[in-house]
């Protein structure tokens, strides 16, 4: 899956199954393996950066945002997110 010293980014969400792999293929050939949540993005720093960057119009929330959902439908709004039917899912408050 990868050559000798390569990364393997893992970008799995909700009920994706399991891999195999041969563990030696690690171990002998200084391969890696990453978490991708969140695209690697930090939460805590990130998100009040992309808030500003949408307040101050350098980014324009109506080309990722492809659906708008309520807190009761947010399951099945990140559904279609995992089944790639949807890019960006909105999820409102009362």
């Amino acid at each position: 899956m990868t050559r000798g010293g390569g990364h393997l980014v893992t970008l799995a969400a909700g009920q994706a199954g399991n891999i195999d792999f041969p563990t030696s293929a690690f171990c002998l050939s200084g391969r890696r393996i990453y978490g991708g949540q969140m695209g690697g993005m930090n939460v805590m720093r990130e998100t009040p950066r992309y808030v500003s960057l949408i307040e101050t119009g350098a980014v324009d929330p109506d080309k990722i945002i492809t659906r708008t959902v309520s807190l009761d439908e947010a399951v099945d709004g990140f559904q279609g997110v995992i089944d790639r039917t949807e890019l960006g899912v909105f999820v409102t408050f009362p």
